[in-house]
């Protein structure tokens, strides 16, 4: 994999940073629908100043700081220059999202697509659950002399598990079975790389989103962690949405950012490919592939090349086509010497910590958010399939109503 500057996630309440709405008090399916979430001309609820350079603001894009490099292009938030939420204010909207598992009483037969039965599925959708379904899509590729083409693989499993140990168990989360190869064809002049095209890499994601279409589920997460394919889930994700409604979420483990002082900004810049942030989290997750004793300073190029050009680079806001080799002989990018176990450690719980975030917020976006050419729902007949009633009326009961304008 190589490491990526661009936060891929959906940002949180996106909807209601675009709209201008404040975010709901509960994940109401319809919020966005409604005249208004609540009152948008309070002082409180204008948009703020965003600080740049607060790790916590990784959530929303990257930053132009010393921090978290260039700015996302893709994310709507990046540019509304929005404030995260203060700790209180997060730790509220968490305890509401969590709470949209209180409405579903048991949870999913299994968290593997693959171990619950043609029946489950039905069950799921006769009873109006709203399945979000994650497919881990990876690559095998040489990563230097000193780790294994499964560096993409493991690190995705490993950051994926700890997500879901992270849920809460109702919580509508199951696993598809994990895409192995993907578009590496920038490491093919190394041995042991598999590679598919990216016309073949997006019919065979294409194939799975409409299977996961057609067994009911509305709600699919792309999680990627290889630097190769991002712009493969982008066109995937956006293709899933005009076929389909559905609600696909295409981002990578590195868009989360990474946790304050875990590595120095220049191993962020250039250690892009099995450095010191996949050896380390290697150290961590699989100890036992990491070939230490030939694990060195691979300082690619790209160092020398910032020093002669201002803006011309192999990565970030603008960056041009290369192959490994272009970047250092062995196939491998950064410090991997100054690895260890506890900085993977550091690295994996951060990008769990986010995914399951992430994941809590899919849960509660309205498939009616998503609308039809004629300004209709787009989710409506997701909604009418999977059989899901609106709850307005459970929630006020609950006394988590949100309430609206009037």
């Amino acid at each position: 994999m190589q490491i990526g500057s661009c936060t891929r996630y959906l940002p949180p309440y996106s909807i209601c940073a675009v709209t201008g709405l404040t975010p709901p008090t509960l994940p109401l399916k319809d919020y966005v629908n409604s005249a208004c979430a609540g009152t948008i001309n309070s002082e409180k609820n204008k948009p703020r100043s965003w600080k740049a350079g607060s790790e916590r603001n990784m959530r929303l894009c990257s930053t132009t700081d010393s921090q978290h490099g260039p700015p996302c292009r893709n994310s709507a938030a990046c540019f509304l220059d929005l404030e995260q939420e203060t700790e209180v204010e997060e730790e509220a909207k968490g305890a509401h999202l969590e709470s949209a598992a209180e409405f579903r009483g048991p949870k999913l037969p299994k968290r593997r697509w693959d171990q619950m039965t043609t029946t489950d599925f039905r069950s799921l959708a006769e009873n109006g659950i709203e399945t979000i379904a994650v497919l881990p899509v990876s690559a095998t590729e040489q990563h230097g002399p000193h780790l294994p083409c499964s560096v993409d693989a493991n690190i995705n499993e490993g950051i994926l598990e700890r997500a879901l140990e992270l849920l809460d168990p109702r919580l509508p989360v199951t696993v598809l079975p994990e895409q192995r190869i993907g578009k590496s064809n920038e490491h093919s002049a190394f041995p042991g790389t598999l590679s598919l095209s990216a016309e073949t890499l997006t019919n065979l994601w294409l194939d799975i989103g409409d299977s996961v279409y057609r067994a009911g589920v509305r709600k699919l997460v792309l999680f990627n962690s290889h630097g190769g394919q991002p712009q493969v889930m982008d066109i995937v994700a956006r293709e899933l949405r005009v076929r389909h409604g559905m609600l696909a979420v295409a981002l990578s483990w590195f868009g989360f950012g990474l946790p304050d002082g875990a590595v120095s900004r220049h191993e962020q810049l250039h250690g892009i490919h099995g450095g010191e942030i996949e050896t380390s989290m290697m150290l961590h997750l699989r100890p036992g592939l990491v070939r230490m004793r030939l694990a060195e300073d691979f300082v690619p190029s790209s160092v020398e090349l910032c020093e002669r050009f201002r803006l011309l680079r192999p990565e970030g806001g603008v960056g041009f086509g290369w192959m490994a080799q272009d970047l250092h002989p062995s196939g491998a990018m950064g410090n991997a010497a100054a690895a260890t176990p506890e900085k993977g450690r550091l690295l994996v719980e951060h990008a769990a910590s986010r995914l399951a975030e992430l994941l809590r917020e899919v849960d509660a976006f309205p498939l009616s958010a998503l609308r039809g050419a004629g300004g209709e729902p787009a989710g409506a007949e997701a909604a009418t399939l999977n059989g899901f009633v609106e709850s307005r009326e459970r929630a006020a009961a609950t006394g988590l109503n949100g309430g609206g304008c009037g």
